[in-house]
């Protein structure tokens, strides 16, 4: 049996369940992986996992081709949300610095004022 280690998700052999399911072309468990797990693989890790061997003479490519199609499309998704979660917090900064200049100016007019 192989044991998952906590930490990382991995078992032994350092493969997710994730990866494993889209080794097998388990399509629905893909799926259902992608709305649970952060890490997703790399595309190098789905290229090998794409094309590597098929046990038992199963013709499993059609079905890792859409366990493919899977994954692309939730990293397709995070990076969307990754780029719009970006956005947001260049603009709060934008908005945090315009509030601070106005603060510094209205210091600085003040100062002017008790000089006159």
């Amino acid at each position: 049996a192989v044991v998952s280690t906590q930490s990382t998700g991995q078992d032994l052999r350092g493969v997710t369940p994730l990866v494993a399911a889209f080794r097998n072309g388990h399509v629905d468990l893909v799926d259902w992986l992608l709305n649970i797990v952060k890490h997703l693989p790399s595309d190098a890790e789905c290229q090998k996992c794409l094309m590597g061997p098929c046990p038992q003479n199963l013709d499993l490519l059609p079905h890792r081709t859409r366990c493919l199609e899977k994954i692309i499309k939730a990293k397709k998704a995070k990076e969307a949300t990754a780029a719009r979660n970006a956005q947001r917090l260049c603009a709060e900064i934008a908005a945090e610095e315009e509030t601070k200049r106005k603060s510094k100016e209205k210091k600085r007019a003040k100062k002017k004022k008790k000089k006159k």
